[in-house]
């Protein structure tokens, strides 16, 4: 539903911020030659982009819930998540 829409049925829309909630937020493309990866063996570096990843995946999702319960507490009638993933 695009935002004319929802304003001509008189809909409270909250929309979520697509960069927050974007695949390229969480994903990133671990280099081997950065500082923080350039003394890990293969398996160490494996798990300390996971983790990595956990962590910002946790943030995203902490992000959501606070954007929902924000839009919910100002009376918003429907919660737009607009994406892109791959």
């Amino acid at each position: 539903m695009q935002y004319m829409d929802d304003k001509k049925k008189q809909l409270k829309t909250g929309f979520l911020d697509p960069l927050m909630i974007s695949q390229a937020r969480y994903k990133e493309v671990a280099r081997r030659h950065g500082e923080e990866y350039k003394d890990l063996d293969d398996a160490e570096f494996e798990k300390a982009v996971k983790q990595n990843q956990r962590k910002k995946m946790k943030v995203m999702a902490a992000y959501i819930g606070r954007a929902m319960y924000n839009h919910v507490q100002h009376g918003k009638d429907l919660i737009i998540a607009p994406h892109h993933f791959k």
